[in-house]
């Protein structure tokens, strides 16, 4: 009786080995994996965020401020460089009643309040939709103004002569 019950201590005593050797490998094994997947996750995250630096940029033209940041028939910032695909936002953030308008037909907009195709001149706070500077206006000054205030409130949009590179997509294996 005594050789049963000598061989069932070894099934066990195997089994045991051969369960701790499985979880050991499987957590060593997962461990290496998940550092694996960590690292591209860390990485797509770095790249991420730094992504926006490498493409196109977003700006703010505040409506009715001069650039000293008091109320005025003016635009602020009253000359803007920006590239191809950057996009550009108008802020009224006085009570005047102003719009933004492009005098010239390459990169064509009305900015009020809500609209850029037709937007009306609008008192008190708005914010327009963002709008993007197109490929066919590289290398220009778009000229601006408001439209009840005609060149005494102008600005200009000066675009650089080149597209930007952008990043589209990508696997880190």
């Amino acid at each position: 009786m005594d050789a049963p019950i000598l061989v069932l201590r070894r099934q066990v005593s195997a089994y045991r080995c051969y369960r701790f050797y499985l979880s050991t490998f499987l957590r060593f094994h997962l461990e290496i994996h998940m550092r694996i997947r960590n690292g591209r996750l860390s990485l797509a995250i770095l790249l991420l965020t730094t992504l926006p630096a490498w493409g196109a940029n977003n700006f703010v033209v505040i409506v009715g401020q001069n650039i000293s940041g008091n109320p005025a028939l003016a635009f602020n910032p009253p000359s803007l460089p920006v590239a191809p695909g950057d996009t550009i936002t108008f802020k009224n953030v006085g009570g005047g009643m102003h719009n933004a308008h492009s005098v010239d037909s390459s990169f064509a907009f009305q900015c009020g309040a809500g609209d850029c195709t037709s937007g009306a001149a609008v008192s008190g706070p708005w914010i327009s939709p963002a709008i993007t500077v197109p490929g066919n206006a590289s290398g220009k000054t778009i000229a601006y103004l408001c439209d009840l205030h005609g060149v005494a409130m102008s600005g200009q949009i000066v675009v650089s002569g080149s597209t930007p590179v952008t990043l589209q997509s990508f696997e880190v294996e």
